[in-house]
């Protein structure tokens, strides 16, 4: 299995115009946890925190993210300054960095489905999950955490995901690099928020994203707690929302489970 360099994912984020402290730990319970841990330890700073493999990785609503070694999982500590209302965007801003790096690798049906799920022929590749942290009442760090099921066979995985999952090993019949797979995905990060900042809009990523997602268009179920949704899909809004048709008219969805409807 190729193995892992922080020491070049430092040097690869820092001339992509992001400089990082990286921490690579072979195994931890979650890096999303682990950013947390340091920062109440006292770091400062960006952080990119990266794991062979998690004991506890999560998802949307504490779901387990199965973690086995050969997937690449990291979590992006940054400054929330300019962002601190904007944490569903940045999920999309991952989303788009992702994927536009799995197309690279020759994934070219790689796609976003609304809004923290990557997939390749429906079937889930990688997900994103950010978070707010605060210290006392100040917002001062968003966590982007992404797990890519990488390098990981069909028998790693727990047999319930088998039909509704896969992996870049899966689908490309070989093994690649999770160096190179994390400078890529920093390198279209780091572009994304150049942009941002630049227009002090996310008009970029969310450009990008109603062009890479499969979500537009199909018949969706949207839950979130006691809500049910059922629609169409219609359009990705600027504040990175999504809206869909119902039978009694538009509902605007701000967070929410989306399961594309499949249709014979």
């Amino acid at each position: 299995m190729p193995s892992f360099d922080p020491d070049a994912v430092r040097r690869c984020a820092e001339k992509a115009g992001l400089p990082l402290h990286v921490a690579y730990l072979k195994s931890t319970d979650s890096t999303n946890v682990e950013a947390k841990r340091c920062l109440e330890g006292g770091h400062r700073g960006d952080l990119l925190v990266v794991a062979g493999s998690q004991t506890a990785g999560r998802g949307r609503r504490d779901r387990q993210w199965s973690s086995p070694p050969g997937g690449l999982y990291f979590s992006l500590l940054m400054d929330a300054s300019p962002f601190s209302c904007d944490v569903p965007l940045l999920g999309l801003l991952a989303a788009c960095s992702v994927t536009r790096s799995l197309r690279e690798m020759g994934l070219h049906d790689a796609t976003a489905k609304w809004p923290n799920d990557i997939l390749v022929r429906e079937k889930k590749i990688a997900g994103v999950l950010g978070e707010v942290v605060s210290i006392g009442r100040r917002v001062d760090r968003v966590i982007l955490g992404v797990g890519v099921n990488q390098n990981v066979t069909l028998g790693d995985l727990p047999s319930d995901l088998h039909d509704i999952a896969t992996s870049i090993l899966i689908e490309t019949g070989h093994e690649t690099s999770p160096t190179e797979l994390l400078c890529s995905i920093l390198h279209h990060v780091a572009a994304y928020l150049g942009a941002t900042r630049r227009t002090s809009s996310f008009a970029t990523v969310i450009g990008d994203f109603r062009r890479m997602t499969s979500t537009l268009g199909r018949k969706v179920i949207v839950r979130e707690g006691d809500s049910v949704v059922k629609g169409t899909a219609t359009e990705v809004l600027d504040d990175g929302s999504l809206s869909v048709l119902t039978t009694d008219g538009v509902v605007r969805v701000t967070v929410g489970d989306v399961a594309h409807v499949r249709t014979e």
